[in-house]
């Protein structure tokens, strides 16, 4: 096997947007399997690694940069998407068809020294082709009418006089078809059927294990001919994400495949799962009973749970995608747009899972956003934060006091104001007062307190006819919230 190493002195390509610190375990991960491989005896060395991580913590931006990596470091690197490809009748074909891709751009690039690779790659292909047409051959009233044409279109009529009639048990119809058989003269007819039936299903068993040795083989010997004659080094990496997205029987399918078939040396499956969510759809199929997960875990060698991002990260990531658009015109002094979304989650208690969907909940309120008034983002994200935890109160006023209930968790004083000094909490309040005010009596109103008079600017310029626009953001945040 080659000692490749991976190569940490390159990022600015591929990692230069890892915001959530990811190249660092990518390096953990690659070394993890390069030990595990080099303590396994020569022709067990395959492993098949599970990266676990809940939905919104950069699963699939690790898997691609962890390929990406992998393909630096010289080796053949095969990428399926699960979910896209969960219409192929054997998720085999998918698999085979990323490998075959990768291996091929390998020759393309060594056409000399991989020369003698193309036979093994079709022998690899046809023995593939073998075993899903095995897997996917026609049974039941398709192999009847091959050697009884119109038999089966016979039982399925007194199955559905059966049904009918009222019978009711299997037994009830059996007997209807093999009196209806001997009465036809079939009785020898259908008996040789199953006879034969019975010795082709043997004989395809044998023919398709056969396939699947000489599959395993060639895969074996085709990896050793890139080793050898192009200075490949090994292993194939084959990275297989979205599984909790496509079907649950798919995916089992694909993980039946790769443990029964890929178990080949210098063979390293990387899977990507979202948490529990495949062990969940698994168990709503096969029964809440079934302890899905613990079944899901037979197939893996190990699992690497993705540690939780960082909030600042996320943040910085958002504001730095909105830089172009609404989100750059927040005007609090002295307070950065970072810096506020960041005490506002604080605020609010929120992990990283809460901080990914409240701030997707604010990007589809700034593109759906249709009014000449600027988001009022002292207000609008902890209103974004109290409709992410369902305490909407009963209209906007109500849903205030429940944010301002939570920003009081914040100690931080605005000492920019002068010698009043609030707290954040105690700026929404001042918006709660003035809100409800005429237009022309909030315009007009001295305020001495410099707190409460960028507050009566924020609401004079957010006027929306009678009223601050700001107090439609109840509504605008519920319509953004249906949609998915």
């Amino acid at each position: 096997m080659g000692d490749a190493k991976p190569d940490e002195s390159t990022d600015q390509d591929f990692w230069g947007d890892d915001l959530l610190g990811r190249k660092g375990e990518a390096i953990f991960v690659l070394n993890l399997l390069r030990g595990k491989l080099n303590a396994l005896p020569e022709g067990r060395r395959h492993f098949v690694l599970n990266i676990s991580a809940d939905w919104g913590h950069g699963k699939t931006f690790f898997l691609e940069r962890l390929a990406r990596q992998m393909a630096k470091d010289g080796h053949i690197v095969a990428h399926v998407d699960a979910w896209e490809t969960d219409y192929a009748a054997d998720p085999l074909l998918p698999v085979m068809a990323a490998i075959e891709d990768a291996v091929s751009s390998l020759m393309n690039k060594n056409a000399g020294a991989m020369a003698s690779a193309g036979g093994t790659l079709t022998k690899i292909r046809n023995n593939a082709g073998a075993i899903a047409l095995a897997a996917g051959a026609a049974a039941g009233r398709g192999l009847i009418n091959r050697w009884v044409p119109g038999l089966s279109d016979d039982v399925g009529n007194i199955v559905a006089g059966g049904k009918n009639k009222g019978t009711s048990t299997a037994a009830d119809l059996a007997e209807d078809v093999v009196e209806a058989a001997i009465v036809g003269g079939a009785y020898r007819i259908v008996e040789a059927v199953l006879d034969k039936e019975a010795k082709s299903a043997v004989d395809g068993f044998r023919q398709t294990a056969k396939s699947a040795a000489s599959f395993k083989r060639d895969l074996a010997d085709l990896l050793r001919q890139a080793e050898r004659e192009a200075d490949v080094p090994l292993p194939l990496y084959v990275i297989v994400d979205e599984l909790d997205r496509c079907r649950p029987t798919y995916a089992i399918a694909l993980l039946e495949r790769i443990k029964h078939l890929f178990n080949v040396d210098n063979v390293v499956f990387i899977t990507g799962t979202a948490g529990r969510q495949l062990s969940s759809s698994i168990a709503a199929v096969y029964g809440q009973n079934f302890d899905a997960w613990r079944y899901l875990h037979r197939f893996f060698d190990r699992t690497y749970q993705l540690a939780e991002p960082l909030p600042r990260p996320l943040i910085a990531k958002f504001v730095k995608d909105q830089k172009s658009k609404l989100i750059d015109l927040f005007t609090l002094p002295e307070v950065s747009t970072e810096d506020y979304l960041n005490d506002v989650f604080t605020a609010f208690e929120f992990g990283a899972r809460d901080i990914y969907q409240t701030l997707d909940l604010l990007q589809t309120v700034f593109d759906s956003w249709g009014v000449r008034q600027m988001p009022a983002m002292l207000i609008l994200v902890p209103l974004a934060c109290c409709h992410h935890t369902g305490k909407v109160g009963s209209d906007w006023s109500s849903m205030v006091e429940v944010a301002i209930a939570a920003m009081s968790r914040l100690e931080k004083r605005l000492t920019q104001f002068g010698p009043s000094s609030p707290t954040y909490a105690q700026l929404l309040t001042y918006v709660l007062e003035m809100a409800s005010l005429p237009h022309n009596k909030l315009r007009n109103t001295n305020y001495e307190d410099n707190a409460r008079g960028w507050v009566q600017d924020l609401l004079v310029r957010d006027f929306d006819g009678s009223r601050p626009y700001m107090t439609t953001y109840r509504s605008l945040l519920s319509t953004a919230g249906r949609v998915s």
